[in-house]
């Protein structure tokens, strides 16, 4: 994010409870677009089908929807499932002076200035528009935040501020007591 340049606008984003909505069906078709092995496919298979139970014994089975967040294929999984959001985010970065990073379900767009010219509203209504539309290609679901220069936010557990000097962002530090 450093070396994003000069930067007026942030759209900073988490999917909403991503790792319990991911879709069983359309995970499996992502996974046998990567991995070419059936035999690997249909332990990963197994991985997803595993029966899971809260704390108070209920259980999951059966369920076509969701994956063990704190499992270690887990975040492998999610990358595979949203590659083709990640592929359309692509295309985007093309048509807007934008820079995007994302990792796991927390997303982040920079709006980029543009020969000292604020991103107009326009722009930014139209990125917005498609983060929710590819974000609901893959049903699931957003919860955005949209931050100007000087308006603190925090990101990945970083107190993340804009200061525009001549090269953008400016300072991003740990929050205190954050892990």
């Amino acid at each position: 994010m450093l070396n994003w340049g000069s930067i007026d606008l942030f759209i900073s984003a988490d999917i909403v409870s991503c790792f319990d909505r991911l879709d069983h069906h359309k995970l499996l078709s992502a996974v046998e677009y990567f991995v070419k092995d059936p035999l690997l496919v249909n332990l990963i298979r197994g991985f997803i089908k595993t029966d899971i139970r809260d704390d108070s014994g209920k259980s999951y089975a059966g369920l076509n929807i969701g994956i063990p967040q704190g499992c270690s294929p887990s975040p492998i999984l999610l990358n595979m499932y949203l590659h083709q959001f990640d592929h359309k985010m692509d295309h985007l970065l093309k048509s807007y002076p934008i820079r995007y990073a994302r990792y796991a379900d927390d997303l982040l767009v920079a709006f980029c200035t543009r020969a000292s010219q604020p991103t107009d509203s326009k722009s930014i209504e139209e990125v917005h528009q498609c983060l929710l539309s590819f974000i609901q290609d893959e049903e699931l679901e957003l919860k955005v935040q949209t931050k100007r220069v000087g308006e603190p936010f925090i990101f990945l557990g970083m107190r993340v501020s804009i200061f525009q000097r001549n090269t953008g962002l400016k300072r991003v530090r740990p929050l205190k007591g954050a892990k």
